[in-house]
């Protein structure tokens, strides 16, 4: 479960998100829908520790999000980042996979969750391997 309590945030003089609570049970899936500037991206990157709140706390899994803690929970998490996020001289499998890899998971292990998240977001698996990549 991923719970935002209260979360604020500023940048400068300008209020990003205000006093936000949202709770996102295990295993649901939750959109955010808002225009361009509501604070959809900064909602998720204080998800993902990319930023701080300014006020409020993010609990993931009952955890606190912390500096301390912030690497492990990141890691349990899968993201990605709007627009110029992925490398388009790599395929889709390979942009998906770099964590993985980094972290050391064995080929097989990489194919299977390829092959799992294909199914989970009805992405056609013979994409996977479509070389360059194309960003529409």
């Amino acid at each position: 479960m991923i719970r935002l309590r209260n979360i604020s945030k500023y940048y400068g003089d300008k209020q990003a998100l205000s006093s936000v609570d949202l709770t996102c049970e295990s295993g649901s899936t939750t959109v955010l829908i808002g225009p361009s500037g509501s604070g959809k991206s900064t909602l998720l990157r204080a998800v993902i520790g990319l930023i701080a709140p300014d006020k409020g706390e993010v609990t993931i899994e009952g955890e606190t999000l912390t500096p301390s803690n912030l690497l492990v929970q990141r890691r349990k998490m899968g993201y990605v980042i709007q627009e110029g996020g992925l490398f388009p001289h790599l395929t889709v499998v390979a942009n998906i996979s770099l964590m993985a890899r980094y972290l050391g998971w064995k080929e097989g292990e990489i194919q299977l969750r390829a092959g799992e998240l294909c199914r989970l977001t009805k992405f056609p698996e013979e994409a996977l391997t479509r070389y360059p990549l194309q960003i529409s």
